[in-house]
């Protein structure tokens, strides 16, 4: 009789989150998107939670008997409890906004967290579990997290401001200082505070000192403009390490980790401490650190198989030299597709050529039409294959350790150009008989990601010696260059800062084609010898090349030969037809066709994203609206639609760790720093790589990427999810209104409202001190049931019961329109201006202008010309504002503007005098506001300022997060950061890490900012009128 064999745990690697029970006995932890209990000392663990969603940050009540965790299986971030051995859910929060419980109460009657609810900052919340009543006990503009209960409940240890846990070795102005907050008064204290990241604090078991995850040495990172840079050496004070403080704020580290930092510390009520380091669990007893390992059984929630069947959404296509074969990616797998069906059911069924998890791309036909060449991420970085059609064989072309791309084939077909990134960059070429090695032809380092330094177009003359490109120069948007292939002579031809793309060249080898941007733009013409007569005389008539063209170049003034084409702008794909010179390009989606002289522009398809023009020029061949179609080139143009139905079947396990090599190799090939701030980025790969394994939903993998990529220490570097999940969670209308959280019932009492929000207006106003006592005829109060009145109430109309006392006797009714979170926010933020707009001109009798910048975009550089003619033009001076900036990309504009000076005056006829320039011209002291909350540009900008001699810098450091970045995302829709240019001071200092200091530093404490004083915006008036007088 057959038998099964007995079943194995598995062991588990990637736990996170442990959470040591009160009595020291379990460890409550997240893996694989649920929740698990194991004993203490390492065993099995049994599982608490199952669902498809994530269930994350479990916590204990003291009893030991039930455990908070939150959850987004309502599409926001809940919190829920459930028994520890697992049984029945109870949901504690219902707000529609995110909430992470972060501890649980020493009586058992509270839990508390971290969240933005009706008040414009982030509060240190508390929720009584029985009665789901909340009150906030604190907010602050830099924001809290992580609060946690003190042993005798009394007070709560909270961080103020910090970046993300996962910069653990961050240093600077927004580092995570650790406050103490008093439950009975919310008065907060501060308790460690030295511009180093300090996570996840604790109180220990003495009730006075506290635990908490931080560093003792600053770890180097990003290097000094034209510095050699070095890799540094780790150790325990440099690597995040656990940390005992005393009661007065001094600290010694109680664990040793070198390289792996410790993370999410847990204590139980004995003094155990209990901790993450690189996917496994600690505990330390009495100083003695001890692994415990654990292993789970348990079937997986979801199957890792995922089977679609595609018949659109195809995103390249190459037609094959003879025709018959539409060769096409969907599903980042490339397929064959005939174009002369049998006849039966199955006839569209294409064929999969490719079997990787990752990406297969950017290819092209052999000229012999049985091999592909194509580009694919496999052994972390991407690389140039060729594929055997018939028998699906790959072998490497290029297998160098930088990416290869664009991969483009000479008319001849003998040569393979193709692009390479790295120090060793440029365009390479390959013979494709395949007895030679890849040779570079032309030499262009940088990574070429998103169109930086290189990694342009590149298109071939008709003879096969030439290639034209597009790639940056020192100072440049691009140029287009010509390289000679037997040669390896380059040249510029254009020689213009301006955009360049669209290249061709015309099949009689007389003329290259490219678009520009700029003055006189669109499709330009450039002889490639000089002409004979001007261009006005000249006709262009095309005759087909009897046999082989041989392209002659004449570089002499060809730069000045080139001339507008056509004004039709042109995106890409310039192909002439060999017999009749008829030009065709893509513009606006479509697919268009000029005659040789650019006459009879006409549009042939739409919606057009490639094509391939067939030898003989009667057919076109491409992609349109995701489907493959082919076109006949006369009479009416018309379209036939290429069907295909390709069954793709893919292990998602295996599709994740193929997004994870592509961020490594993504970062590998793009990062701005080739020293990657003195890590050592394969290592750092080589440790979280293990860690996919406790991976089980789409924001734990999101997670891990930003955990590894933290190791970098740089900005710019978020990691966000991939799409899915519950579609979002209710949305919650504001109820205009701002909440007393004295007041414990009946009713809401109103503590205050936005200047311009619907209860401030006289027709439907709520007064401060007021009672709201039901909305929507439902009785509310301050507790969870009040949020359910104010769901998906969006363009519908909210009905308030309104009495100054807290009883409906004698109560109105108040009706407007339910209003958005973010659209009162955004009132308060103006009220915020007006009222320091408001302060500086009663405070300096009017002579004084103040505009805050609020960002750096354009509509923020339009808003702040506008503003400087409303407020500033015939003021003394000014005070410009980029506190709670987020950043962009204006500080060089607006810097332009800030430095005009005078040159004259200009004067009209009985009119007035004027300065010359007469707009954006301003010469009068300048005062700019910064602090912790100005961000990128925002930081760049009063840099600016003060190297050029424009302004005082008043506030406090920024937090020195500058770096310009582009964004992507990864093949299972995990969208991505990467930081690719860096930002230096003149004296070489990187921006990045390095905050800009102020000239005069002012802090902004947590009481100044409750009780309404903001001692920097005081501390710049004073410094405004000593600079232009007080009379």
């Amino acid at each position: 009789m057959a038998q099964l064999t007995d079943p194995v745990g598995r062991g588990v690697v990637g736990a996170r989150r442990p959470a040591i029970s009160p009595d020291g006995s379990r460890i409550a932890f997240q893996y694989r998107g649920d929740i698990y209990v194991a004993p203490a000392e390492g065993g099995t663990a049994i599982q608490v939670t199952n669902h498809v969603e994530l269930d994350t940050n479990p916590i204990w009540s003291p009893d030991g008997k039930w455990i908070a965790f939150s959850t987004d299986r309502n599409g926001n971030m809940d919190v829920y409890a459930i028994p520890s051995t697992g049984g029945e859910l109870r949901r504690l929060t219902y707000s529609g906004f995110d909430e992470v419980a972060t501890d649980w109460s020493p009586d058992g009657e509270w839990i508390t967290f971290a969240a933005r609810r009706e008040a414009p900052w982030t509060g240190v919340f508390v929720l009584n579990v029985r009665t789901l009543q909340f009150r906030m006990l604190s907010q602050d503009y830099q924001g809290y997290s992580n609060p946690r209960f003190s042993p005798d409940g009394k007070r709560i240890v909270v961080t103020r401001h910090g970046f993300p846990w996962t910069r653990a070795r961050y240093a600077g102005s927004a580092a995570a200082k650790i406050v103490i907050l008093d439950v009975a008064s919310g008065a907060v204290s501060q308790f460690v505070s030295n511009e180093r990241q300090h996570l996840w604090p604790t109180f220990a078991e003495d009730n006075a000192s506290v635990y908490a995850v931080t560093y003792g040495e600053v770890t180097p990172s990003a290097s000094w403009l034209n510095k050699d840079p070095v890799r540094y050496t780790d150790s325990a004070d440099k690597t995040p390490n656990l940390w005992r403080f005393d009661r007065n704020g001094r600290g010694r580290r109680v664990t040793s980790s070198v390289g792996a930092a410790v993370r999410w510390p847990s204590i139980s009520k004995d003094g155990t401490l209990c901790y993450e380091r690189d996917g496994h669990i600690y505990t330390l007893r009495d100083g003695r650190e001890a692994e415990v390992k654990i292993s789970v059984f348990g079937d997986q929630k979801h199957t890792t198989w995922s089977r679609q069947v595609f018949t659109s959404g195809a995103e390249e296509a190459e037609i094959s030299p003879d025709g018959k074969t539409f060769a096409f990616r969907v599903g980042s797998e490339v397929w064959t597709v005939p174009l002369d069906k049998p006849d039966h059911r199955n006839k569209d069924d294409a064929t999969r050529l490719t079997d990787h998890p990752g990406v297969d791309q950017d290819f092209t036909w052999a000229a012999d039409g049985k091999r592909l060449f194509f580009i694919s991420d496999r052994d972390y970085n991407e690389r140039l294959f060729e594929l055997n059609v018939e028998t699906k064989e790959v072998k490497p072309i290029w297998t160098g350790s930088d990416d290869a791309f664009r991969p483009t084939l000479s008319p001849d077909g003998r040569t393979l150009a193709f692009w390479v990134a790295g120090a060793q960059g440029g365009i390479y070429l390959w013979q494709t008989d395949g007895f030679q090695a890849p040779r570079r032809v032309v030499e262009q380092p940088g990574s070429h990601f998103f169109g930086t330094s290189g990694g342009g177009e590149i298109a071939w003359s008709p003879d096969s010696r030439w290639i034209a490109y597009t790639a940056q120069i020192p100072g440049s948007v691009s140029n287009v260059l010509i390289a000679d292939t037997y040669t390896g002579e380059v040249r510029n031809i254009s020689r213009r800062n301006v955009g360049y793309g669209a290249l061709g060249w015309s099949a009689d080898g007389k003329y290259l084609y490219y678009q520009r941007s700029g003055i006189g733009g669109g499709l330009m013409i450039v002889p490639l010898q000089p002409e004979d007569a001007h261009p006005d005389e000249i006709k262009l008539k095309y005759a087909k090349p009897e046999g082989a063209v041989t392209v002659q170049i004449n570089f002499d003034g060809i730069s000045e030969r080139a001339r507008r084409f056509f004004s039709q702008s042109v995106d890409g794909a310039l192909q002439m037809d060999v017999e009749t010179g008829k030009l065709y390009f893509l513009s606006g989606g479509n697919l268009w066709m000029s005659d040789y002289d650019g006459s009879g522009i006409r549009q042939i398809v739409s919606g057009v994203a490639s094509y391939r023009l067939a030898k003989d020029g009667k057919t076109a061949y491409g992609l349109r609206n995701g489907e493959l179609f082919k076109v006949t080139l006369s009479g009416n143009f018309p379209v036939t639609t290429v069907a295909f139905r390709a069954e793709l079947v893919q292990d998602m396990d295996l599709v994740r760790a193929a997004a994870f090599t592509q961020f490594y190799r993504m970062y590998n090939r793009g990062f701005y720093d080739g020293n990657f701030h003195g890590r050592d980025w394969a290592s750092v790969r080589a440790r979280y790589e293990p860690l996919l394994e406790g991976v089980g939903h789409r924001i734990e993998f999101s997670e891990l990427l930003n955990m590894m990529v933290g190791e970098l220490e740089a900005s710019h570097t978020e990691v966000g999810s991939a799409p899915g999940g519950v579609s979002g969670g209710p949305s919650v209308s504001h109820p205009g209104f701002f909440f007393d959280y004295s007041h414990k019932g009946p009713g809401i009492r109103v503590e205050g409202t936005f200047e311009r929000a619907p209860a401030w207006y006289s027709k439907t106003e709520i007064k401060p001190g007021e009672y709201v006592l039901a909305i929507n005829g439902k009785d509310v109060g301050l507790n969870e049931n009040l949020w359910e009145t104010l769901h998906n109430q969006g363009g519908r109309d909210l009905v308030f019961l309104v009495n100054s006392t807290p009883s409906k006797e004698g109560a109105r009714e108040v009706r407007y329109a339910a209003q958005s979170a973010d659209g009162m926010r955004g009132l308060w933020s103006q009220q915020w201006v007006r009222g320091n707009r408001t302060r500086v001109e009663e405070a300096t009798g009017g002579r004084v202008s103040y505009i805050h910048i609020s960002g750096m975009g354009g509509t923020n550089r339009d808003l702040f010309e506008e503003e400087f003619w409303e407020y500033s033009r015939d003021r003394d001076a000014m005070i410009i504002d980029v506190r709670f900036n987020g950043g962009g990309n204006i500080s060089d504009t607006l810097i332009d503007w800030l430095e005009r000076k005078p040159h004259g005056y200009y004067r009209y006829r009985d009119s007035f005098v004027q300065n010359a320039p007469s707009d954006r011209l301003w010469d009068k002291p300048i005062v700019v506001l910064m602090h912790e909350n100005s961000f990128s540009n925002a930081e760049m900008f009063p840099y600016a300022m003060k190297e050029r001699g424009l302004a005082t810098l008043v506030g406090m450091p920024t937090p020195g997060y500058v770096i310009w970045t582009w964004g992507s995302r990864l093949v299972d829709g995990t969208s991505i950061r990467i930081p690719m240019g860096a930002v230096y001071r003149m004296d070489g200092s990187p921006m990045e890490n390095i905050g800009q200091q102020p000239d005069i530093r002012v802090p902004w404490t947590n009481e100044e900012f409750l009780t309404g004083r903001d001692p920097q915006l005081e501390r710049a008036i004073q410094e405004v009128l000593r600079r232009v007088g007080r009379g």
